[in-house]
């Protein structure tokens, strides 16, 4: 944190403390906060929501990566952060010591936001796993922003949730127990800015009608694992930013799974330490779902897919 004392302004100050005093506390933050029937746990905040949607405005040039939560959003900013940034050490520095609450649109204290206005890099990026309805997107797609949906299946995305949701502060509804988490995941018991009895493909829906958008991308995890050099590339295109062949292909080794467990373990900050915790950066890949699935909760998962997102056409990869 002493690192945004000296890029940002001196008028920055009282809000930098603010932000330090709030990451003191993340890791014990237990409060459940709601808005609109949707409720946010832990590091997310219902009151930063509501600013975010009534009162921020996004700048020409923003990037917003938007995802449900362990569906690649992280692999997807680092593949973005190295493509506009990963030249230039500077910006490189800057852009790759933002704290949590400075990528996450719901995450953190309200002046979180003052605090992005005035970083100084050319284009920011910002994660969100957000429903599409809680964003004030048609005004936001006025402005020259671009947009990033990523989906993953929902079954590997369910592993990789359970073992992160396991360091959450609310034993009662995040049981330690595989079956009983699974029951009250697909029951929308486990919050993740959802309303009660929503989860994953209710995110889906809210996202899908904005993927024939020209500033909005969808990308499919399995898709982007399985041919990561062209998506990188699609990326750059996307974004309009001009990258070599080797500039992609250094992305595609600095955004691997590998570098980037390696790079957050390498840190010392309260922000990473914490995400090492919660393995942040866990496996990746696809079909480990097979080692925690019975073929009863496979199948439940594939006729609750199969019912609510019937009309998206979405197949998903499993495999």
């Amino acid at each position: 944190m002493d690192y945004l004392y000296t890029i940002l302004p001196t008028e920055c100050a009282d809000d930098i403390r603010q932000l330090e005093k709030y990451l003191a506390g993340i890791g014990a933050a237990s409060e459940i906060t709601e808005w609109k029937g949707h409720k946010f746990g832990a590091v997310f905040s219902a009151e930063t929501v509501k600013y975010a949607c009534a009162e921020w405005q996004v700048k020409d040039g923003d990037i917003i990566i938007a995802t449900y939560p362990r569906s690649g959003t992280n692999w997807v900013k680092e593949c973005i952060r190295q493509l506009l940034y990963g030249q230039d050490e500077k910006l490189d520095k800057i852009s790759g010591s933002m704290p949590m609450p400075l990528r996450y649109i719901e995450s953190g204290p309200v002046c979180s936001f003052k605090l992005m206005d005035s970083i100084p890099l050319p284009r920011r990026i910002f994660l969100t796993h957000l429903p599409a309805n809680l964003l004030n997107l048609d005004a936001w797609l006025q402005k020259d922003i671009r947009i990033i949906n990523v989906i993953r299946n929902p079954k590997d995305q369910a592993v990789s949730w359970y073992h992160f949701s396991q360091h959450f502060p609310y034993a009662e509804i995040v049981p330690k127990d595989w079956n009983q988490w699974l029951e009250n995941y697909m029951a929308g018991i486990i919050p993740s800015n959802m309303k009660d009895n929503e989860f994953y493909p209710d995110n889906i829906l809210t996202w899908f009608p904005y993927w024939k958008h020209p500033k909005v991308m969808s990308i499919v995890y399995e898709d982007m694992l399985a041919d990561t050099t062209g998506h990188v590339k699609e990326l750059a295109n996307f974004i309009g930013t001009e990258a070599s062949d080797n500039v992609i292909e250094n992305v595609v080794a600095n955004s691997s799974h590998s570098k980037m467990k390696s790079d957050l373990h390498e840190k010392e900050d309260p922000d990473s330490k914490l995400f090492q915790k919660m393995e942040l950066i866990r496996k990746g890949g696809v079909g480990g779902w097979k080692n925690y699935f019975t073929v009863a909760q496979s199948e439940g998962m594939d006729e609750i897919m199969e019912n609510k997102l019937a009309q998206t056409g979405i197949k998903f990869i499993y495999e």
